[in-house]
């Protein structure tokens, strides 16, 4: 592995640690919206396509908020090719599981996620982002 995909796997991480940890207050949206770039878009599964920031925000506003108890397991490594040193996709399959503010288990899926990533001013943020269920 590389020193980039390093870098990479462990933002990746980061990510992930946060989007569990995401209460949907201010301070936790703020966080989770700076691993995205400015231009930045995202699909979610099943929902029209986030063309902005600030809708992209909403989204995980409204999500962190309806399911407060949620678990992101990757499943296996994730794949991650760099196209050169400021540019690389990543693909990771991940078991979703989210519950109501009860715990009550309302979602367990397993779903996949297509990530491009830009390097801007020394660090990585997500460009673009697409999630998907995977086939039963």
């Amino acid at each position: 592995m590389t020193a980039e995909q390093q870098q990479i796997e462990e933002f990746m991480e980061k990510r992930r640690q946060l989007l569990e940890k995401c209460s949907g207050a201010p301070q936790d949206l703020d966080t989770m919206m700076a691993l995205y770039a400015e231009n930045a878009s995202f699909t979610p599964p099943r929902e029209p396509r986030k063309g902005d920031k600030g809708t992209i925000r909403e989204f995980y506003e409204r999500n962190c908020r309806a399911f407060p108890n949620r678990e992101f397991i990757p499943v296996g490594q994730p794949s991650i090719r760099l196209c050169n040193s400021t540019t690389a996709i990543v693909n990771q399959e991940t078991h979703v599981i989210l519950k109501d503010r009860n715990g009550k288990v309302v979602a367990d899926f397993y779903g996949r996620e297509t990530f491009t990533l830009v390097k801007q001013k020394d660090r990585w943020v997500i460009l673009d982002h697409t999630t998907s269920r995977s086939p039963e």
